[in-house]
């Protein structure tokens, strides 16, 4: 039997690893950076993400395909999800669900009511006083999300551009849940020390050492 040659050899493993890799980000994990700060204090910009694809049941059409044993989304989870509306935006957003289909939410004082109930949150954020004359980021509704969507938050109320602007999310947007911080970096203080072309190699090395946040690698979401 004639033995591959060693390039046939490294070629072909080089192909293994694509194709693994490829269906990898496909169907299993995926990484997404967080370039903005509405979703403070829970993620930060320059967080970079995995992803989990498979984390809630899979949606086809109208109804859920259930040879996938996983979970539904609850109220308080933290989602992925395509934008829809420009293409010129990040193609992932982060925010979390905030009420469900069915469910009646207002806003009152930045106060949040689902169903005439406050909504205990401990996540969120508030760098603001409240304003009665402000719509709809401190008042809103009440409105009644309809089926088959969700009503999402970003944890930094003040800064994020989420469902009192944009509307309510289709449950068929969400591509899954962040797992855990796999890197991150302080990408203000990176914004403070250019790097230009005959010394890039030798910035980015010393970048990533000075500026990446250490105490915030696998840091698991929730």
């Amino acid at each position: 039997m004639r033995r591959k040659s060693t390039l046939r050899q490294y070629l072909e493993s080089l192909l293994l690893s694509v194709v693994v890799v490829l269906f990898i980000r496909a169907f299993l994990g995926e990484a997404v950076q967080i370039p903005t700060g509405s979703m403070e204090d829970t993620l930060l910009p320059g967080d970079h993400l995995l992803i989990n694809k498979f984390a809630f049941r899979w949606y086809g059409g109208q109804e859920p395909v259930r040879f996938l044993p996983f979970a539904e989304v609850v109220r308080k989870d933290v989602v992925v999800f395509k934008h829809w509306k420009a293409s010129s935006e990040p193609a992932y957003y982060v925010k979390r669900v905030v009420a469900l289909p069915g469910e009646t939410v207002e806003i009152l004082e930045k106060q949040v009511f689902i169903d005439g109930a406050p909504l205990d949150e401990p996540y969120a954020v508030f760098k603001e006083p409240a304003r009665r004359d402000l719509s709809p980021r401190d008042n809103y509704g009440a409105v009644t999300v309809p089926a088959g969507h969700f009503f999402v938050l970003g944890d930094n109320r003040d800064r994020s551009y989420d469902s009192r602007f944009w509307g309510f999310l289709a449950r068929d947007k969400i591509v899954g849940k962040p797992l855990f911080v796999w890197w991150s970096i302080d990408v203000a203080r990176g914004k403070h020390s250019p790097i230009d072309f005959t010394n890039r190699l030798g910035g980015m090395f010393t970048r990533f050492f000075r500026d990446t946040r250490w105490s915030r690698t696998g840091k698991v979401i929730g």
